[in-house]
């Protein structure tokens, strides 16, 4: 079975999802194609900052 957050789902995004869960429940309301868009996107951070700040503003994304 797939799991979304331990088999496509960056480390640094999973950091920053443990610190802002509101963001991740809106995360996991969205369609699979919006899912991935946002994993994809995430990929190319490298900084926990970086993606702190990209997953505050993720309701902005859609």
């Amino acid at each position: 079975m797939f799991d979304i957050i331990n088999d496509h789902m960056p480390v640094y995004m999973q950091m920053a999802f443990s610190g802002n869960t509101r963001a991740f429940g809106y995360f996991l309301g969205l369609k699979d194609e919006e899912q991935d868009k946002i994993i994809n996107e995430a990929k190319e951070i490298k900084e926990l900052v970086e993606m702190e700040a990209y997953i505050n503003n993720i309701e902005k994304v859609f």
